[in-house]
């Protein structure tokens, strides 16, 4: 086998490995919502109001992550809204007998148009 073939084959497996791994993140809930939190994280949902160019490098990073997750498995971004719009309605739920004081309240209000 020449070294080129030798090269193609290991960086084949390299790429098998990764595959893999997201596969085994996104079969978990667990994995599929720190996978979420970290596209969060990217700003995909918020409209910067300044440091435009810092904003768009994140934005692009949580883009790559969400093309990564729909070529794993196409319908695992819409599933992963979904177990976190429960995540929310079940805190929401919770702190219903809260006062609405609480901050973390307000934000789910906010996010929780029922």
């Amino acid at each position: 086998m020449t070294n080129e073939a030798q090269y193609d084959k290991l960086v084949a497996e390299i790429e098998k490995s990764k595959e893999l791994a997201w596969q085994d993140v996104l079969a978990t809930e667990n994995g599929r919502q720190v996978i979420f939190e970290i596209i969060e994280m990217s700003g995909m949902y918020v409209v910067p109001q300044d440091n435009v160019v810092f904003h768009n490098g994140k934005r692009q990073l949580g883009s790559q992550i969400i093309q990564r997750v729909l070529t794993i498995k196409d319908n695992c971004y819409i599933m992963m809204q979904d177990e976190d719009l429960k995540r929310a309605r079940t805190i929401k739920h919770r702190l219903e007998g809260l006062e609405k004081e609480s901050k973390s309240y307000n934000i789910l209000d906010n996010y929780l148009e029922d």
